[in-house]
């Protein structure tokens, strides 16, 4: 499944349906507790909640 506007600019893909809006939902990153230290790890996680969050 792919979002509308990306499917319309692939040209190969042939739509099938139309999906009506899903609700939002909790995303868990896990990682390891050690992990958290490292500044990559903090940088994905920050823009991710960004991403999912921009509220």
């Amino acid at each position: 499944m792919l979002p509308a506007g990306w499917a319309q600019v692939e040209t190969e893909l042939e739509r099938l349906f139309d999906v009506p809006e899903l609700p939002r939902r909790p995303m868990w990153l896990v990682i390891q507790p050690e992990a958290w230290e490292r500044a990559a790890v903090r940088v994905v996680a920050a823009r991710l909640r960004e991403l999912l969050d921009p509220g």
